[in-house]
């Protein structure tokens, strides 16, 4: 049974990695997870060329996209050596009539404002897709029930190679510098973010790397940076699908869309922008 699943992912994977022969063919549908419903481990990639990477010489470390002055969070990079790595399905792409929304979850100690946000991907892009790019912020969410939207906007989005790369995927950083429109933040209040890449073709596919680091996921994740007392709240984000007829599905625990458990998705690779202070890094 195992190895006829694993046949059935790696074939659907390679479906979906190839472009369509003929504009008559019918596209593959790309599976929710990189895990999904395969009890292989994951495989680990070759690494992808870096920009702007962590500088060791530097006091604390930043990734290009969070640095001091303008990150209030990023939650950390993917970890590709884990068994337990994986990704969500974090596109639209009207080509393959596939959509996936990964819902992170993150709290504060004070009010601030997001201007811009970001997520890192496992996916077979070579360009950033269709601009606008929409961005929401949420709260109230749980099993089954979307909260409420309080912050909606787009931004323009750019692409630049980012980490290590996995499951025959390169590992891509999403970056909407700044959005259409500032969200404000309150304080002492959990929020539900997303930032979704859109696509019209029938090859591209995109999954927003998760970051455990062990079975557990208690291990710290690499590269973590926070400011102004965000965090991202492990174990608490939410995946919608309206092509997988998926509400606000749990990410991780026992039945989760990332493999029954066992296969991470208890935080993700992700962050946000603003005015910040007090940055620190780990």
């Amino acid at each position: 049974m195992k190895k006829a699943m694993c046949v059935m992912f790696v074939a659907t994977l390679a479906a979906a990695l190839m472009p369509a022969a003929t504009a008559q063919d019918s596209p593959s549908t790309p599976p929710m997870s990189l895990a999904e419903k395969v009890a292989i481990p994951a495989v680990p990639g070759q690494a992808a060329v870096m920009k702007d990477d962590w500088n060791p010489n530097t006091k604390p470390p930043n990734p290009f996209f969070c640095t001091p002055g303008n990150c209030l969070l990023y939650s950390g990079d993917t970890d590709v050596t884990s068994p337990y790595n994986n990704g969500l399905y974090n596109f639209n792409n009207v080509g393959l009539a596939t959509d996936g929304e990964v819902y992170f979850s993150f709290k504060g100690t004070k009010a601030s404002v997001a201007t811009g946000i970001y997520g890192n991907y496992f996916t077979n892009a070579t360009a950033v897709g269709t601009n606008p790019t929409p961005v929401e912020f949420r709260v109230g969410v749980s099993s089954g029930n979307g909260g409420k939207v309080v912050c909606q906007t787009t931004g323009t989005a750019v692409y630049s190679q980012y980490g290590t790369g996995n499951f025959g995927l390169n590992s891509i950083n999403y970056w909407v510098k700044k959005i259409a429109r500032p969200c404000k933040l309150a304080a002492k209040t959990e929020y539900y973010a997303e930032v979704q890449p859109q696509y019209n073709n029938t090859s591209t596919i995109g999954y927003l790397e998760d970051n455990d680091t062990g079975s557990t996921g208690n291990s710290p994740p690499k590269h973590a940076c926070s400011a102004n007392g965000f965090k991202a709240t492990p174990n608490n984000s939410f995946f919608s699908s309206t092509s997988g007829s998926l509400n606000f599905v749990p990410t991780s625990g026992s039945g989760n869309i990332c493999g029954n458990g066992t296969h991470g998705c208890r935080g993700f690779s992700w962050g946000f922008n603003g005015k910040a202070s007090n940055l620190v890094c780990k």
